[in-house]
């Protein structure tokens, strides 16, 4: 199963070079969240918290620090927080100060850290959906993007979702072959088996495998007796 690049996922990165528009949807604060931002002790901080509200509302996550943000986003920032243009300069923040932040503003987003049971609620919902829909990676990566959104749980590393929809997808595959199986009767499962098994490499099946001739009136004939004989090992 070939694995999806994240970015033919929707899963959400900031952009590196980023319009004014861009800007605009990503950095600007409404007034409970400037309210929110304020309250800290100081300019500093004020300006931390609002930078990480923001990232956070649009990543969906915390792993990120003040330098890897696009630097028009943090001018966006220090001037709807009425800050000084200077604060876009503060790149870093030490982890227990950040800690503390994101603490607060997971509190404020009403998001919840990403645990075991979290995956594993999403794991099921997906087994039970999206996975038995799709055979490709791809679609339930990004359903599994969207379910942890709608279930306010902060996204997990990209590897940890694409291992998630891996194994939805998996016991998805064995769920559908068991339902598969239990619905063949006795004889219909022998004769299944006999199709699929091999004998000196082959099975049954493998001498009807060919490339297709030109439809001719005798190659036409033959087909159709093929697909006659085909039958007889069909359940």
């Amino acid at each position: 199963m070939n694995k999806p690049e994240i970015i033919r996922t929707v899963y959400p990165r900031l952009p590196d070079l980023a319009d004014e528009d861009s800007i605009s949807a990503i950095a600007t604060m409404e007034s409970g969240e400037r309210d929110f931002a304020a309250a800290a002790p100081n300019e500093r901080l004020a300006y931390l918290k609002a930078l990480c509200l923001k990232a956070m509302t649009y990543l969906g996550h915390a792993r990120f620090s003040p330098r890897e943000t696009p630097r028009r986003m943090r001018l966006r920032i220090a001037e709807e927080m009425e800050l000084s243009a200077q604060f876009a300069n503060v790149l870093d923040i030490h982890p227990v100060e950040k800690s503390r932040i994101v603490c607060q503003v997971r509190e404020f987003l009403g998001l919840r850290a990403c645990d075991q049971t979290a995956r594993e609620d999403v794991e099921t919902w997906l087994e039970n959906g999206t996975a038995r829909e799709e055979g490709d990676l791809l679609p339930v990566v990004n359903a599994a993007i969207r379910r942890f959104r709608e279930i306010a749980v902060e996204l997990p590393p990209f590897q940890i979702v694409t291992a998630a929809a891996e194994n939805a997808l998996r016991r998805a595959d064995e769920r559908i072959q068991e339902e598969i199986h239990g619905g063949l009767s006795i004889e219909a499962a022998r004769r299944l088996d006999e199709v699929l098994s091999q004998k000196e490499g082959q099975t049954p099946l493998d001498r009807f495998k060919g490339e297709a001739r030109s439809p001719s009136t005798v190659n036409i004939s033959t087909e159709l007796q093929r697909l006659k004989e085909l039958e007889s090992y069909l359940p």
